[in-house]
């Protein structure tokens, strides 16, 4: 028996990784993304400033780690839905 056949698993087990590495690749440069939901707007809208701030500060020294192969992004979102932030304004 010749060692050296590829078996149809195997086949297709290599057809699968050969077609699964871009995505792989591709995924790899993707950043991290940190999301936030704080108040942005209404009558809290000073905390979720400060809040903000202190996220980034701690983004900040995360990336002067170098820690993480891929880069790290923040997200920011108001907490508060249009209706009722309007309804403060």
């Amino acid at each position: 028996m010749n060692k050296h056949v590829l078996s149809r698993r195997g086949f297709v087990a290599a057809g699968a990784a050969v077609l699964a590495a871009p995505r792989l690749a591709s995924a790899q440069s993707a950043p991290h993304v940190v999301g936030t939901l704080f108040p942005m707007s209404g009558p809290n809208a000073e905390y979720g400033g400060l809040f903000t701030k202190g996220i980034e500060l701690a983004l900040e020294h995360i990336r002067a780690d170098n820690m993480l192969k891929r880069p790290i992004t923040m997200a920011v979102q108001d907490s508060s839905p249009r209706r009722r932030a309007a309804r403060w304004a």
